[in-house]
């Protein structure tokens, strides 16, 4: 970095000019090497900041982990392309170093002529810096007359035109001439002369996050009332009620679910967030992983901060106990409460409150059962997951630690009530058949019903091969290196975990009862390579020195294999 860089990261507000390095943008009789100043306040309504590190090495790490496909048109190429998006024909690209770091931040400003619903607009100012070397490219056509003494670069456009600004060794550019002014100091004096790590970082400040519970809840509602609105309309085609349950009953219980999670949103404070590729040099691109962290604050006392603080954790052990055969795998920890986030027995309700009439006495009374034995769940780790391909599909619940004898009985006797044989029979295609056994197919063609139980696990589900739970020595996905490094990656304190194994996703179709879909099972030609896509939430350790207060963490790990398999299968439908 160049000795401006190195006064202005230790507050040099006197430096004389000999300490500033040479000029940038070549000596002209225009172009005067300007003092660096202290570092300088963001400027007002930043909405976030952002930063990349590394430069093209970085950008050309994360386009390599999408492989061909066309989302990789999105990473630009490296810096310079960067200033060429917020400021098309800048003449300042062969003067900014491909390993430059660049950052970027969004000033809120009020409500634009061309604004959706009076939205508050967003104008982006972004700065990186410029060559210093002897016989570096120069800048041509620099002004004087900018902000803080810098120069322009051409002519200083209208307000609300794209501009950018060269002062000492860094350039700042943006949407606007107006932003660029206010933003110009905060950029070149605070963010530029700091360390930036190798990856994509952002942050947003405290307020955000109330904003997007707000938007969010608006977007919930417009949702609810159009899937009522079309339940009305399906009702009014037809002369009988719904043969299985009331469609209006799953959009509201959908709403409640997601007003849950968006209510959590108000007790998030500063989020940060960072995208790291982490580069082998022994690994072709395709082979490099990605790692995504996303810390947010949480308030002292709120209801989030309860949640945490009470939650049980995973260590993913029952996890990396699975089949190897597993696809995806999600882990969490039913609670008690019609409160909680994860209420262990809103399923019994809304199930209640879904069939209505349709459930008669027996059905009634099977779910009360079924209701009294699951609560032994709450509290303790709960795995739902699914694997397998066409001959051998399975969906099942997992837990790992079974204490309730009554369990596996009262999912038995729920599964031969006429209500749920029926939904099954008409899922499967197939005469229903209110008497499964353990181990025996629902109704010809269809998966049979798997009660599996050790002294370490109780498995419920579906199963085209139910004997694949019963085998005490079945290799785990665990055992796969990748799978496991990805678990390991997701740090500790995990609240609730999730595991995708994108090349297996589509051999899962195989527990369907629809021809078209197995036919799809059987016809995947997509290698089942374990390469997993692993996501945690879980509590951000407190032991953190970097000034945000304890508080949530969310995790993603993948390998390239496994996002360039996850856009094969997006793509597929």
């Amino acid at each position: 970095m160049a000795a401006a860089g190195t006064s202005a990261a230790t507050g040099c507000g006197s430096c004389d000019e000999a300490s500033l390095g040479s000029d940038p943008v070549g000596e002209t009789a225009e172009s005067q090497a300007t003092p660096v100043r202290a570092p300088a306040p963001a400027p007002s309504g930043l909405v976030f900041e952002a930063s990349l590190g590394g430069g093209a090495e970085t950008l050309a790490a994360l386009r390599g982990l999408v492989g061909r496909h066309p989302i990789g048109v999105v990473f630009p190429t490296g810096p310079a392309e960067v200033i060429a998006g917020l400021v098309p024909g800048l003449p300042v690209g062969d003067a900014v170093p491909d390993d430059a770091p660049v950052h970027l931040i969004g000033i809120r400003r009020g409500p634009s002529q061309n604004g959706q619903d009076g939205q508050d607009e967003v104008t982006l100012v972004g700065a990186t810096r410029v060559r210093t070397e002897p016989g570096a490219a120069a800048i041509p056509g620099l002004v004087p007359g900018g902000p803080e003494g810098a120069l322009w670069v051409g002519e200083a456009p209208p307000a609300d035109a794209p501009a950018a600004a060269v002062i000492n060794d860094v350039v700042v550019f943006g949407e606007r001439r107006d932003a660029v002014e206010a933003a110009l100091a905060y950029l070149a004096f605070t963010r530029m002369p700091r360390e930036t790590p190798a990856g994509l970082h952002a942050r947003i400040p405290d307020g955000f996050s109330a904003e997007l519970r707000s938007r969010g809840e608006q977007m919930m509602g417009e949702v609810t009332a159009d899937l009522l609105r079309q339940a009305t309309e399906e009702r009014a085609r037809h002369d009988s009620p719904p043969d299985f349950g009331e469609p209006e009953v799953v959009a509201r219980h959908l709403a409640r679910g997601a007003g849950q999670l968006l209510g959590l949103l108000s007790d998030i404070g500063e989020v940060r967030a960072s995208l790291v590729p982490i580069i082998s040099a022994t690994s072709a691109p395709s082979g490099q992983s990605v790692r995504v962290v996303v810390d947010g604050a949480v308030r002292p006392g709120s209801a989030l901060a309860e949640l945490l603080a009470n939650a049980p954790v995973s260590d993913t052990s029952s996890t990396r106990a699975l089949p190897a055969n597993t696809a995806l795998a999600l882990s969490f920890f039913p609670e008690r409460s019609e409160d909680a986030v994860f209420d262990a027995f809103a399923f019994f309700r809304g199930w209640r409150e879904f069939a209505g009439s349709r459930l008669d006495r027996r059905g009634d009374a099977a779910i009360d059962a079924l209701e009294e034995a699951w609560e032994t769940a709450a509290g303790r780790e709960s795995i739902v997951a699914a694997g397998g391909g066409a001959d051998d599909a399975w969906m099942a619940t997992i837990d790992p630690a079974p204490e309730s004898e009554l369990l596996p009985t009262a999912v038995e006797n729920v599964a031969r009530t006429s209500y749920v044989a029926t939904m099954l029979a008409d899922a499967f295609d197939c005469p229903p058949r209110t008497t499964p056994r353990r181990g025996e197919p629902l109704c010809p063609g269809a998966p049979s019903f798997v009660v599996s139980e050790n002294e370490s696990r109780r498995v419920i589900g579906l199963a085209r091969a139910p004997a694949l739970f019963e085998a005490g020595d079945q290799a785990s996905v665990g055992a796969y290196p990748e799978v496991s490094r990805a678990l390991d990656m997701l740090g500790t304190e995990l609240v609730v975990s999730l595991v995708v194994i994108p090349s297996r996703l589509m051999p899962v179709l195989g527990l369907s009862g629809d021809e078209a879909l197995q036919q799809v099972s059987r016809i995947s030609t997509m290698a089942a390579r374990p390469s997993p896509i692993a996501l945690g939430i879980g509590r951000r350790p407190r032991a953190e020195s970097d000034g945000l207060d304890p508080g949530v963490r969310i995790t993603l790990v993948a390998p390239g294999r496994a996002i360039a398999d996850a856009l094969t299968v997006v793509g597929s439908f």
